[in-house]
């Protein structure tokens, strides 16, 4: 089944989110993906830069970008009162590298990373059996 997964960046508190953007550039992505297609066991993973909608720069096929975490410990009040606390990594701000999802959204573009199911990482494969399959000395 065809899948895109959509997000729109935003300042960190979230207080002056674009959504316009998105707005006015979902619909006719959504038309060219689906012309265009895209190969069985991927999804679409879509991001929209932090600017208004008429700011964008231009729409870029990516790869998944990645930038450090940072620990954190958040305590917060559930809306029914408890407390709670939020227990993991928030991500750090850091450029992508160049073609990149990061980069293209720092760049004011639209990212569009065509995004493989199957995880593995075949280069580890071999050494991984052959380490893990030889006799212990």
């Amino acid at each position: 089944m065809p899948a895109i997964a959509f997000s729109q960046q935003t300042d960190f508190d979230r207080s002056n989110t674009h959504w316009a953007t998105a707005e006015k550039h979902a619909p006719d992505l959504i038309r060219k993906l689906l012309r265009t297609g895209w190969p069985k066991r991927t999804f679409i993973n879509v991001n929209f830069p932090d600017c208004l909608p008429d700011e964008v720069e231009g729409v870029e096929v990516t790869s998944q970008g990645s930038r450090p975490m940072g620990d954190s410990l958040v305590e917060s009040r559930h809306p029914r009162g408890g407390r709670y606390f939020w227990v993991g990594a928030l991500p750090t701000h850091s450029s992508g590298k160049k073609g990149s999802d990061l980069a293209a959204v720092e760049a004011r573009r639209i990212s569009v990373t065509p995004i493989d199911l199957d995880f593995t990482n075949r280069r580890a494969l071999k050494p991984l059996a052959a380490a893990l399959n030889s006799k212990a000395k």
